[in-house]
């Protein structure tokens, strides 16, 4: 089984294959790749800083929330370090990736088109950039409830 990144044309293709009545649907705002690849399609460069902001925000509210009571602050402290080897350790590969595997590609089309390829199919980029971030930015919102109804009790 290959985990390549296929096109939506190339599955049409597949599809036909299977059923001669069905035809392939080419999609003229989604470029094709010549050949199976990997590629950068610009979403994390969105999404990316949007989500560390989230989490700084959220550890800033955390932090004031819970100034007062040591061992509070103590996780708070604990989860700070956490979350930058989280971080830190994926974009260590992404940057490792990028420098010395061949097969990923920088296609300026590809993260500037309007459509992304996902795994469900393809999607408006706002759309998969909304799917990205809807978490932390819950995480943001109800953190920050929850720490004014602490400061209200």
């Amino acid at each position: 089984m290959s985990l390549e990144l296929k096109s939506s044309h190339a599955a049409d293709v597949a599809r036909s294959a299977d059923d001669p009545a069905a035809k392939p649907t080419p999609r003229p705002d989604i470029e094709q790749l010549d050949e199976p690849g990997e590629y950068d399609d610009g979403l994390l460069s969105v999404a990316g800083p949007i989500i560390i902001t989230c989490y700084t925000l959220l550890f800033a509210v955390a932090a004031a929330t819970f100034f007062s009571t040591g061992a509070a602050l103590f996780a708070v402290i604990v989860s700070i370090a956490f979350a930058v080897v989280f971080f830190a350790i994926p974009l260590t590969f992404f940057r490792l990736r990028a420098s010395t595997d061949k097969r990923w590609r920088r296609d300026a089309a590809h993260s500037r088109s309007e459509f992304v390829e996902t795994r469900t199919g393809p999607m408006r980029r706002w759309e998969a950039v909304v799917q990205i971030v809807t978490i932390p930015v819950v995480i943001l919102l109800a953190f920050t409830a929850l720490s004014v109804r602490w400061a209200l009790l």
